[in-house]
């Protein structure tokens, strides 16, 4: 037994196992940037190696915002020796919880140069005259 073979399986074991740990904690769905204007909120994530076709964006519940997604790695020739892999693949999911004063129902997303930008609406402030009786 060549102890370079045994050094090299356990090389790519733990790059396996390290390949899986962001999909455990919910970071393979791309770093993200949250902003505010004084019309919405306005969210970026950075999801390189995706198509539009492979990002969902849904609201839960009127106050929670997911992105989740697919994301695939195709490899030319399995017979290949790989020594290295940083290329995720798998599921990926992000939830937000939404500020109170957003229009969930108006939420718009665009998808273009692996940046998704989601924009939510801001509720307009409302501001009411009472009477003053005396």
């Amino acid at each position: 037994m060549d102890m370079w073979d045994s050094f090299k399986d356990f090389h790519h074991r733990h790059e396996a196992i390290l390949a899986q740990r962001p999909r455990l904690h919910g970071n393979s769905g791309g770093r993200v940037e949250w902003s505010e204007t004084p019309e919405a909120h306005v969210l970026r994530a950075e999801l390189p190696g995706l198509n539009k076709e492979e990002v969902k964006v849904k609201v839960k519940e009127g106050k929670f915002l997911k992105i989740s997604g697919k994301k695939k790695v195709e490899r030319e020739d399995r017979h290949e020796n790989w020594h290295h892999v940083e290329r995720s693949k798998g599921k990926f999911s992000r939830v937000f919880t939404l500020p109170e004063n957003s229009k969930s129902d108006s939420v718009k997303s665009h998808f273009d140069n692996a940046i998704l930008t989601v924009t939510i609406p801001k509720k307009s402030l409302v501001v009411k005259d009472f009477e003053i009786k005396g």
